[in-house]
């Protein structure tokens, strides 16, 4: 699956209560270019899992080394 066709929907349907947090994490890095919208979908979610995959997404993100256009768009 390509990162463009992530959605919340999608995420949750991966995640499940309990389960072990390297799966967790492995979504989520798959997830990194899910689009904000939809981000805040999973922060929106109850679950605990679809909130720290919404979290693990973000800290994907600020990982990625971005070039000057991708960070002025981002913080302007």
């Amino acid at each position: 699956m390509t990162a463009t066709q992530w959605t919340a929907e999608r995420v949750l349907s991966d995640l499940t209560p309990g389960m072990r947090m390297k799966l967790l994490f492995d979504t989520a890095k798959a997830a990194t270019a899910i689009a904000p919208e939809e981000l805040e979908k999973l922060f929106a979610e109850q679950s605990y899992e679809a909130r720290l995959a919404a979290c693990c997404i973000l800290d994907f993100q600020a990982r990625k080394r971005l070039g000057d256009v991708e960070l002025r768009d981002a913080y302007l």
